[in-house]
């Protein structure tokens, strides 16, 4: 599909996360197997000895080195660092300051050879985990509608048949996002409305929050 794209036979581009997104659960089951998400000191002794060891390793033998998007070894680190900060998150003192020092150093990491990629993850985390904290003062109803996922999904294929089936938009990225924007916000609200929100009333029953009444399962009708 798509042959004629100027990105060629892919119908959803945004599925790469699925491989590191893999290995990202297969690293939690090992280090929940072995404890050391409950010990912090030896978790960020492990997370230093990766950035150390995987750099070093990059310097010699290339590992982790691309020269397009990163490699997914560290995209799998982001993960860890991920978890790092969440350890210590009473400890982690979010302030703009230390924001803007986090994304200068950043962008200087992402600027210099590809071999230092895994210094990257602790800056970059911070500058996300302080934008995620920002409040947005948006109302309610708005709150209420959890489209992100679907806008996810369904951006890139969207996007792909519009260029696939119109001329004007191919290589005009603000005219195809003003074309496409609308569409793919208006199935991701279908998608948060008639499957994901109705499918998350099945979770406490999942969890065993909530016991299956017999002869009634609950109902996954559209969410109001």
């Amino acid at each position: 599909m798509f042959e004629s794209n100027p990105v060629a036979g892919v119908v959803n581009q945004n599925l790469w996360t699925l491989k590191p997104e893999f290995y990202c659960y297969i690293l939690m089951a090992i280090m929940i197997a072995v404890g050391i998400l409950h010990r912090r000191l030896a978790f960020a002794a492990l997370t230093l000895a990766v950035i150390l060891g995987a750099t070093v390793a990059a310097f010699k033998v290339g590992f982790g080195v691309t020269e397009g998007n990163y490699h997914w070894t560290v995209v799998v680190f982001y993960f860890l660092v991920g978890c790092l900060f969440f350890q210590w998150r009473e400890h982690v003192k979010m302030h703009w300051l230390l924001f803007v020092a986090a994304l200068l150093a950043s962008v200087a990491l992402m600027a210099a050879p590809r071999q230092y990629a895994f210094f990257v993850p602790p800056f970059l985390t911070y500058c996300v985990v302080y934008l995620g904290l920002l409040p947005l003062h948006l109302p309610a109803r708005i709150k209420k509608l959890d489209v992100s996922y679907g806008i996810y999904l369904y951006g890139f294929p969207i996007q792909q048949a519009i260029v696939s089936q119109t001329d004007f938009a191919h290589g005009n990225g603000p005219l195809l996002f003003a074309i496409s924007a609308p569409i793919v916000i208006a199935f991701a609200l279908v998608s948060w409305l008639w499957i994901e929100k109705p499918f998350l009333k099945v979770k406490p029953y999942v969890l065993g929050q909530k016991q299956w009444r017999k002869g009634k399962a609950p109902r996954l009708a559209p969410a109001e």
